[in-house]
């Protein structure tokens, strides 16, 4: 009949109990008190019954949530408040040492900022709109913090992806990527490795780009590029450490960039066993009209490519970007290990 709670008595260990749809009720063998109130919860539910209960309220908050089974951790929020370091006001020209922090010349002011979950973009994030966008890519690279690996196989299939993605004449991938190992990261217990950068920036300049261009173009190319063919620069990042990742990179929409709040720094090349050199950076000022994004918990297939420099642009087309301390990452995860590798494309 409808609305009737049939109940079938089920032999559990040494108690009985009576099983419905939703609630079983346990007793001990020769209780007269059947109607009585339970003592506590946990001694009073079947373990099937907890088991159910605790699946339907998971299923719930997955289905609320918009996230599927199988994820490291159940995201509620699409955006976070988190901490970025501007440059300040400086009298002299900026300059910081990829490697060694503690020799940088900078004037950086963190602000709260607040920072979006890009895969919630309507219509998803594009390289010719917001300047970066996360692409599902496998490698056949064993291990891309090795130089060779990273030549002979990573860079190459770096080539072919982005000529995929945006249809250019020809793409040519810088020799070495940019491993980087967040405080806690297993490798920087053993071998020397790049922090990540925790302030807004730009890889190159104007003048920088010159001179990637010149390093990796035959001279005839080169040419080419000074009588107006179009080149971009894109960086490659992948993360090497599973999800979570506590320190992600935040990237900016770059329609909401502004080159009057750009300025050129010096970057000291200074990581141990490589030849001291110097190339230059753009930092940025705070501004109000920056539209941050991340992609929180990257697998190892996941990777996020995002402009440098775009010759068909006026202010360059820079992507600023930062690493930033996730404040929603669970602790004790291990500290992010990545790889960011960039590659020139001519159009």
């Amino acid at each position: 009949m409808p609305g009737t709670l049939h109940l079938q008595p089920v032999k559990l260990q040494h108690r009985w109990c009576l099983a419905g749809p939703s609630l079983q009720r346990s007793y001990e063998p020769g209780d007269r008190k059947r109607n009585r109130a339970p003592s506590r919860w946990n001694e009073l539910l079947c373990k099937r019954v907890r088991r159910d209960v605790l699946l339907s309220l998971l299923t719930l908050s997955w289905a609320c949530a918009g996230i599927k089974r199988g994820t490291t951790r159940t995201r509620l929020a699409v955006m976070i408040q988190a901490s970025l370091n501007y440059l300040g006001e400086m009298p002299e020209k900026p300059a910081f040492h990829v490697f060694d922090s503690s020799r940088h010349n900078l004037n950086l002011v963190s602000h709260t900022v607040p920072v979006r979950d890009a895969r919630e973009i309507p219509a998803g994030a594009s390289l010719d709109r917001e300047g970066f966008c996360l692409v599902r890519h496998h490698t056949c690279a064993a291990r891309l913090e090795s130089r060779r690996e990273v030549l002979r196989v990573y860079g190459p299939e770096l080539e072919r992806l982005v000529g995929e993605l945006t249809g250019a004449a020809a793409v040519i991938a810088e020799p070495i990527g940019v491993v980087r190992v967040a405080c806690g990261g297993a490798r920087a217990l053993t071998t020397p490795a790049h922090p990540p950068l925790r302030f807004v920036h730009a890889d190159f300049t104007l003048r920088s780009v010159s001179w990637l261009i010149r390093r990796l173009l035959p001279t005839d190319e080169v040419e080419l590029f000074g009588r107006g063919r179009r080149c971009v620069v894109y960086n490659i990042w992948r993360s090497l450490t599973p999800p979570p990742q506590d320190v992600p990179l935040a990237v900016c929409d770059l329609r909401t960039v502004d080159p009057d709040g750009a300025v050129a720094a010096d970057a000291l090349l200074d990581f141990p066993g490589s030849r001291p050199g110097m190339t230059e950076s753009t930092l940025f000022h705070r501004n109000a009209r920056h539209n941050w994004y991340y992609y929180p918990d990257m697998s190892g297939d996941d990777v996020l490519i995002f402009k440098s420099f775009d010759s068909a642009i006026a202010h360059g087309g820079w992507v600023p970007h930062s690493a930033f301390n996730d404040p929603t990452c669970r602790l004790g995860v291990p500290g992010r290990e990545s790889i960011d590798l960039r590659v020139l494309a001519l159009f």
